[in-house]
């Protein structure tokens, strides 16, 4: 064990560096409050670059969800106007059908027409055909001439392939 004298001046030795400042303490306030410093810094800049990096990934998230749900909208929209379609042709084709029914081939008209979107030329050119073939089949546009129905189906199928398959 050590003697009472070098106890003594251990303790005069701590006593005199936490009285009076040295180069030494100075330099090690002056090491620790860079430290301090460029951790905050550091902290700081990864925060900034983190927040910058998950606004850019939450962007391009929305952005690929917008594109799939429209995506999807518009593959349920082509079987359904091209469903509607079929039944509007089978409804109003005399050769399948005796006697055509006004009632059945406005509800598929109807169908058909909720579907299009008039502001668009290759939808308008199918609803004006889909019309023209309503008027046709009921003999609302004088009496009903199958050479003149099946040549509206004609031009409602090929108008019907322009609008599924090359989409204005």
């Amino acid at each position: 064990m050590l003697d009472q004298d070098t106890l003594n001046a251990i303790k005069l030795l701590f006593e005199e560096y936490a009285n009076k400042e040295s180069s030494t303490v100075t330099a090690a306030y002056l090491t620790v409050g860079g430290m301090l410093g460029v951790a905050m810094l550091g902290a700081f800049s990864q925060w900034l670059i983190t927040k910058k990096v998950i606004n850019e990934e939450h962007k391009r998230l929305a952005m690929q969800l917008k594109s799939e749900f429209q995506t999807k909208r518009h593959e349920k929209w082509e079987t359904n106007i091209l469903e509607a379609i079929t039944n509007l042709l089978t409804a109003t084709d005399p050769e399948i059908n005796s006697e055509i029914i006004p009632a059945e081939v406005t509800k598929c008209v109807n169908r058909v027409q909720l579907l299009l979107n008039h502001n668009k030329p290759l939808q308008r050119e199918v609803n004006n055909l889909v019309n023209q073939l309503a008027l046709a089949v009921n003999g609302w546009h004088g009496n009903q001439d199958m050479a003149s129905i099946l040549t509206i189906h004609g031009q409602l199928l090929d108008a019907s392939k322009k609008l599924i398959y090359q989409p204005d």
